[in-house]
């Protein structure tokens, strides 16, 4: 077949050929002419290109945002176990993986030193009680004194007033004296008239021997006056002697003024017998005499009413009883104010002997609590997650045993500030870990901190998700590290576009739309043609790519992203748009298409 093709071309080119073709030349250039001017023409006449832009299909799904976090796990019934006194361990009693329950023992310290330390605390404790003790007895006995000496107050007291009550009685019997002393006074004058009146009668020879006569008489009265009141002061001031208000040498004066008054009188009463012995005559020495007599009588009685009323001894006895009564009070009131001042140095060392008392307890109880503090039990049921002492090594600064309840695991996540104000209790969460990639969990967000925890200059809030607890098995252990992925937002049945397809401008958003015309070519899929048109809508949520919407449907065509340069009704030709897959980063967000 090939040499036949070869041979048609070649008789293609014969001198014959050669020889016929500048005939058909003409026709070909007319040809080509009409050719090109037909073309000119519909070039000319042609409509206009449309421009062209991306479409897709508003579709009705569901609107979902997430935020991402990676976090640990924890345990609410996790402990951290410590010694709370220092030692040396004597005994570990777990191991790792061990399952203990509440109270159980689980190593102990050694406790020589410390059980030394809490029997002399115990001594410390039974001395002070004995302290205690023989300062209540002191402060009783202190009390019972005081009032048995306020008791004598009231006797001192009116021993007081029976003294007062003498003293008022002695100087009203002295105020009686002095009246009486002026009576006497009155007597002794007319008496003395008397004599004076005899005298005269006698005559002078008789008178010298009656003056003699009267003056031995007045020397014997003075002197027997004197001789009483010397009697009456030694009497006296043996008694102040023997109440204590009058000293020896007091007492012996008195008996020396006692003796001399003796001696004035015996002498007065020599000299009246040798008067009374000188002759006279009989009439005018008995009407002397008896007129005499009459002044001795008078006499006596003004001596002795002036010795009553100058007697004070009455009157200073009593006012010396005043003075003992009122010594006796002031000093009982002193002893009160000793025994009182006795109670209160006795109540201040029951005080101190107290206060040693408590120290002591307060002692003894801290060496308890330090004994106690040497072993370590269990607080709750659990497992053995960590043991960190061994057996002769010392305590270490880190907890000593640690357990976990695996029945109440949590996912503890610190979200970045930026990405957490949408996270609230209740949301729903998927939990995948670390160790089992495999595995997919889910959990709900339980507690958020009320405050932020600021490292350097990043905020993070840390958030407690609650595992499903028919989820976790014996594989999850706290500290594990697990990326977990909490939704906030999930809205169905909403009308999705993208958020590359709107515009915002005062306040207001918008999306173009397509709308088919007749002739637009398949109505199914793109390139559809039409004419464009303007739509305000309201946004209802918004994803990172996505925006629930209403004002337009669900199949509408939407021009994204938003076109420039289009005017409302112009026709244009609109295309499949690319599809935008989901936003990078931490927190991502993703439209679901319902079916």
């Amino acid at each position: 077949m090939t040499a036949n093709i070869n041979s048609e071309k070649k008789k293609a080119v014969t001198p014959a050929t050669r020889r016929s073709s500048p005939r058909r030349w003409p026709w070909l250039l007319a040809a080509a002419t009409l050719l090109g001017g037909g073309a000119a023409l519909w070039q000319s006449t042609r409509p206009a290109p449309l421009p062209e832009v991306p479409i897709s299909r508003t579709q009705r799904g569901t609107l979902t945002r997430t935020v991402t976090g990676v976090g640990q796990v924890r345990s609410e019934a996790s402990a951290q176990l410590r010694f709370l006194s220092s030692g040396k361990v004597s005994e570990v009693l777990v191991k790792v993986g061990d399952r203990v329950q509440k109270g159980q023992l689980l190593a102990r310290l050694d406790s020589t030193a410390q059980e030394r330390e809490l029997a002399a605390a115990l001594a410390a404790v039974r001395s002070s009680r004995a302290e205690v003790s023989r300062a209540e007895a002191e402060a009783v006995k202190a009390a019972g004194e005081v009032e048995r000496l306020r008791g004598e107050l009231p006797k001192a007291g009116a021993d007081v007033s029976r003294a007062q009550a003498e003293v008022e009685r002695a100087a009203a019997e002295h105020q009686r004296t002095r009246g009486d002393v002026a009576k006497a006074e009155a007597e002794l004058a007319r008496a003395r008239a008397e004599l004076q009146k005899a005298r005269q009668t006698a005559g002078d020879a008789g008178h010298e021997r009656q003056r003699t006569v009267d003056n031995a008489e007045l020397a014997l009265a003075s002197a027997s006056a004197a001789l009483s009141t010397a009697e009456d002061r030694l009497k006296l001031q043996s008694k102040l002697q023997a109440a204590g208000s009058a000293s020896p040498l007091e007492v012996r004066t008195a008996q020396n003024e006692r003796d001399e008054a003796a001696r004035k009188i015996r002498q007065a009463q020599n000299e009246l017998s040798r008067a009374r012995n000188a002759s006279a005559t009989a009439s005018a020495a008995s009407a002397v005499t008896q007129a005499e007599a009459g002044v001795r009588v008078a006499q006596t009685a003004l001596t002795q009413a002036q010795m009553a009323a100058g007697n004070r001894a009455g009157l200073e006895q009593a006012q010396a009883g005043v003075l003992s009564a009122r010594t006796g009070q002031k000093q009982a009131h002193l002893a009160v104010r000793q025994a009182a001042n006795g109670v209160t140095l006795a109540q201040a060392g029951l005080r101190q002997a107290r206060a040693n008392l408590e120290a002591a307890l307060l002692k003894a109880d801290e060496q308890r609590r330090a004994l106690a503090g040497l072993k370590l039990y269990a607080p709750a049921s659990g497992v053995v997650s960590a043991v960190n002492v061994v057996a002769g090594g010392a305590q270490p600064n880190d907890p000593a045993i640690e357990l976990t309840d695996p029945s109440r695991l949590y996912l503890e996540v610190p979200f970045d500030e930026t990405r957490s104000t949408n996270l609230k209790v209740g949301q729903s969460a998927q939990v995948r870990f670390d160790a089992l990639p495999d595995r997919l969990l889910t959990g709900t967000v339980q507690r958020l901190d009320p405050a932020a925890q600021i490292t350097g200059q990043v905020a993070r809030l840390k958030t407690r998700i609650a595992l499903d607890a028919a989820q976790v098995g014996a594989q999850i252990r706290p500290g594990f590290t697990a990326q977990a992925t909490v939704t906030t937002l999930k809205q169905d049945g909403a009308v999705l576009v993208p958020l590359e397809a709107t515009r915002e401008e005062g306040g207001t958003v918008s999306v173009w739309t397509l709308r088919p015309d007749a002739k637009g070519g398949q109505v199914g899929e793109p390139p559809i043609t039409g004419t464009a048109h303007r739509v305000t809508i309201r946004v209802q949520a918004r994803s990172a790519n996505q925006a629930a919407v209403s004002g337009v449907q669900a199949g509408e065509w939407l021009m994204s992203p938003y076109p420039e340069g289009l005017t409302e009704g112009q026709p244009v030709r609109g295309v499949q748009a690319v599809a935008a897959g989901p936003g990078a980063g931490m927190v991502t967000t993703q439209g679901r298409i319902a079916p």
